[in-house]
């Protein structure tokens, strides 16, 4: 293989694997959004079951305040009773009487019905609450996670532009130039094998037989002629 053909294979090796590593840091951005945009979600949920629970038992207190006037209405047309003289207003207050205790009958069946509501309720917030914190816990271990990988991908980052930068300053500047314009237009690899012995690496392409004996000859840098890659043979 050409010298400079190796030196540049080296070359793409850091550049590949620095592509990769600034293809994770941009992706990293929104994978620590989703993670919070969960975790806002699930606290928002289980902030709005806990308000739901709240108002089931803010109607029934509502519903036993209600109770309590009507039982206190009761006592007073009670006490009416036992001062009129007037058999119209004495069956009157007996009229309301029956009312109000009629009201509290319907009244305290809905307090049955929003008390067991509540009950349930509350059963459902305490089963919410340890879901919530396990979710809260292993998002916040996937944040630190994230944290890390963070740190250590743009430690990587500096390290991979520092033996790119230096690996090509080793090598001609045309043929890194030729070597970078590939790497950019291809957006994969620009230097690849002949395979199979007959066709290109990266294209995949059946090769013509002069371009198989120049790579196999190894005596200039070998261009695909359909891709434009840079081709090498391999021993």
């Amino acid at each position: 293989m050409l010298p400079v053909l190796e030196s540049l294979l080296v070359l793409q090796d850091r550049d590949v694997k620095l592509r990769r590593t600034l293809k994770e840091l941009e992706l990293l951005p929104s994978e620590e959004k989703a993670i919070a945009d969960k975790l806002k979600f699930q606290m928002s949920e289980f902030e709005a079951l806990k308000l739901r629970t709240n108002q089931i038992e803010s109607e029934r207190k509502d519903l036993d305040n209600q109770v309590l006037s009507k039982k206190a209405a009761i006592a007073k047309y009670k006490g009416a009773q036992l001062e009129t003289r007037k058999n119209e207003e004495f069956q009157a207050f007996g009229t309301e009487i029956e009312r109000a205790e009629k009201t509290i009958v319907e009244l305290e069946d809905k307090e049955l019905v929003l008390m067991e509501a509540y009950d349930n309720a509350q059963k459902a917030v305490a089963a919410e609450s340890i879901r919530v914190k396990e979710f809260e816990k292993a998002a916040h271990a996937r944040q630190q996670d994230l944290a890390q990988k963070k740190i250590n991908l743009q430690a990587a980052k500096l390290q991979l532009e520092k033996e790119s930068s230096e690996l090509a300053a080793q090598i001609d500047s045309v043929e890194v130039n030729r070597y970078r314009r590939l790497l950019q237009s291809k957006g994969d690899i620009a230097i690849v094998p002949v395979e199979n012995g007959s066709s290109c690496g990266g294209c995949h392409m059946k090769l013509t037989q002069q371009t198989i004996l120049n790579a196999k000859s190894a005596q200039k840098v070998t261009p695909c002629e359909n891709c434009g890659r840079l081709l090498y043979w391999i021993v």
